[in-house]
């Protein structure tokens, strides 16, 4: 792993992992049991998830959430912004953001909770989905249609999406970037960075953080760009 280990971070515990979230300053990943198991800072409960087995996990700022196997939510860590407070019934995908959460009905309707000062919780209506991003204060979707929309905070070009049709989706501190279905990606947001400048060549995934973004090729190599102040976009 790379970036800072202050808080245990890179502590990897051993298993067999299906997927992974990267949050403030811990992990969550999905192990091949499906449980759920997360490392690093704990000062919140954000790396102590509950039992049982999911789909997925999306790690925010100071909590995560998980979809149950039954399609039921369930989110663990800081509540500060009720970001933990669920809401009821069941959901297809689910995506944390800094302090808030938004879920997918199995119709592609979006649900969000927590704070939401800056209309982060906010969907717009009649817009169907068919994955969602959470970044610091604002939300991306990406529509049945290939398109993307935002919403949120809007200061730094966040609510300003590539045009096109994409089909991987990723938001991070203040920016965001998508994959297109001939391997390009487009970022927007905050730039001051060099997060929003992708590497050149070709991907079939992103993942963005805080100040930084990484992405995996089609040959299984990884590049990153942006803030590398503690080996962040400097993959092993």
């Amino acid at each position: 792993m790379l970036g800072s280990d202050a808080q245990g971070q890179r502590a990897v515990p051993s298993d067999s992992w299906l997927r992974v979230s990267a949050g403030g300053e811990f992990t969550c990943g999905l192990t091949t049991a499906s449980t759920v198991r997360c490392w690093g800072l704990n000062d919140r409960g954000q790396s102590t998830p509950p039992t049982g087995t999911f789909r997925e996990v999306t790690a925010g700022t100071t909590h995560a959430c998980g979809l149950r196997t039954n399609g039921t939510l369930v989110c663990w860590g800081g509540g500060q912004f009720n970001e933990t407070s669920v809401p009821s019934g069941t959901f297809v995908h689910v995506a944390s953001g800094g302090g808030h959460a938004c879920a997918l009905e199995a119709d592609g309707a979006a649900r969000c909770w927590g704070h939401d000062d800056l209309g982060q919780a906010t969907p717009p209506s009649g817009m169907r989905f068919s994955a969602l991003a959470g970044g610091d204060a604002f939300t991306c979707g990406l529509r049945t249609d290939g398109n993307i929309a935002c919403w949120g905070r809007a200061s730094e070009g966040q609510l300003s999406p590539a045009a096109g049709a994409f089909v991987q989706l990723s938001a991070g501190g203040a920016h965001a970037c998508a994959v297109r279905a001939d391997f390009s990606v487009a970022c927007w947001g905050r730039t001051s960075e060099g997060q929003t400048t992708p590497a050149a060549g070709q991907f079939q995934q992103v993942a963005a953080g805080n100040l930084h973004t990484c992405g995996l090729r089609p040959d299984g190599t990884i590049a990153c760009w942006g803030l590398d102040n503690v080996g962040q976009s400097t993959p092993p």
